[in-house]
């Protein structure tokens, strides 16, 4: 078994910043925040120990890099500058010991999905999107169960469709629910979705081009690109489960509305 990296970074300048250098964000706006952050070199954050193979018995150990630049600063800088950011996060790994390098968040979604980062690392490199959707799909159907929500009857609207994650989620979720309602901004990709969806067994899909009909869904579940928060209260109907992939889609009215349900994590559950 490999020694292992994974590559993350921050959501919120100064909230993440904070935890490493408490002082900054007191002294420091945000915007002069993301200005330094540009010239930051990668940080190891942790050191990750006792990881063993269930099945040979091998151990591996793995440490936690982070890419000092934002979702926003990702989408909106040139692809090559993201490249640097994150090949030099990898050769810090790979000083470290690592021999295999996992994206996470924005830096697997800008590009090309690692390809580039792996040829310049010339180390295998993975994005970690079998295991999120896996684990998006399986937190939300133990969210239904614990509310009572029939699966079988339930209507579910996967917000950002025809992205790789929606995707996989959607085609699992396809032969388990009564309807799906698949949103996105791509008319063709949403076409090329639903074909997809309803060869994988669904029972009725639905594409939309924006948000308004998610309010239909019993159960919610977002994996989009989006580098800033795009759900509101009124995009959901009263109970709705909200399985968040892309942790940038809520809006601060919806996180305090549902704060005492909302779970912290790489895949959070809420219920509002």
């Amino acid at each position: 078994m490999e020694n292992f990296a994974f590559v993350i970074h921050p959501l919120d300048p100064k909230r993440d910043v904070a935890r490493r250098y408490p002082i900054l964000p007191q002294v420091l706006p945000a915007p002069l925040i993301r200005l330094l952050a540009r010239r930051w070199p990668p940080l190891l954050l942790s050191h990750i120990v006792g990881v063993r193979s269930e099945g040979t018995g091998e151990r591996a150990q793995g440490w936690l890099v982070a890419c000092p630049l934002t979702a926003t600063q990702m989408l909106h800088l040139p692809p090559q500058a993201v490249y640097d950011k994150v090949v030099r996060a990898g050769r810090l790994a790979q000083r470290q010991g690592a021999r295999i390098l996992g994206l996470g968040a924005f830096t697997s979604v800008v590009g090309d999905g690692g390809v580039t980062v792996a040829q310049r690392l010339n180390m295998p490199v993975t994005t970690g999107n079998s295991l999120t959707v896996g684990l998006a799909v399986e937190a939300l159907k133990t969210a239904a169960e614990a509310r009572e929500i029939a699966m079988g009857e339930a209507t579910v609207a996967i917000v950002g469709a025809s992205g790789s994650i929606g995707l996989g989620c959607a085609e699992i979720l396809a032969p388990l629910v009564e309807r799906l309602i698949l949103v996105g901004r791509q008319e063709i990709r949403l076409s090329q979705a639903r074909a997809q969806i309803e060869a994988a067994g669904a029972e009725e899909v639905r594409v939309a081009l924006g948000l308004d009909e998610v309010v239909e869904a019993d159960l919610v579940l977002t994996a989009t690109s989006a580098s800033q928060p795009i759900l509101h209260p009124r995009h959901l109907k009263r109970h709705a489960l909200v399985c968040d992939v892309a942790l940038l889609l809520l809006t601060l009215e919806l996180e305090q509305s549902i704060k005492d349900q909302l779970l912290e994590g790489a895949i959070r559950s809420e219920a509002w």
